[in-house]
């Protein structure tokens, strides 16, 4: 494992995915804005970096876990930044704490066979399509988990509305098609 993984964006979510790139072995330097959030990853062998060029110079992967538009045109619009992988993530914090994120990867087959082991340190890797097509899924989850958001809501008003006690409904539908982390 000799690649040298580079990682911007070390908050909530990044700090837990660069420790699991860490504990798989793997060479990470490490960029944050605010400096000090990333210098944790220092205890399990980062070297943290000053600015973007300095992460991203010689290496093989680069990961950013970035929170909003701001920070991504910050990076993205960077001449210091390099072409990257184009895989959004879904999971949460939780997800990335337990390396079990699903990763929708848009790209070319050789880029993803390479990435591949990296990727799957933080989760579950899926080639999708062609580059944009990783950012076409991380779409349709947000379809899909605003959707059930709202028929939670409405299957809880429903069961107050009729006088059933919505809290015992949802232990009902544990275990069955209803039941999901929403």
């Amino acid at each position: 494992m000799h690649k040298q993984i580079g990682f911007i964006g070390i908050g909530l979510m990044g700090l837990p995915m660069a420790k699991n790139i860490l504990k798989a072995g793997y060479n990470l330097k490490a960029f944050n804005r605010t400096k000090s959030k990333a210098e944790p990853l220092k205890e399990y062998g980062a070297k943290i970096t000053n600015t973007i060029q300095d992460v991203v110079k010689e290496c093989d992967i680069v990961i950013t876990m970035l929170t909003e538009d701001v920070s991504v045109d910050d990076v993205m619009n960077s001449s210091d930044f390099l072409e990257n992988l184009n895989a959004p993530v879904s999971g949460g914090t939780n997800g990335a704490e337990e390396a079990s994120l699903a990763i929708m990867v848009g790209g070319d087959q050789v880029v993803f066979d390479n990435a591949f082991d990296v990727l799957k340190t933080m989760g579950n890797p899926t080639l999708v399509g062609p580059v944009g097509s990783g950012q076409v899924s991380k779409l349709a989850n947000q379809i899909i988990v605003g959707l059930t958001i709202g028929a939670v809501a409405e299957a809880i008003t429903l069961c107050e509305k009729a006088g059933a006690d919505p809290n015992k409904m949802i232990k009902a539908l544990s275990g069955g098609w209803a039941d999901s982390k929403i």
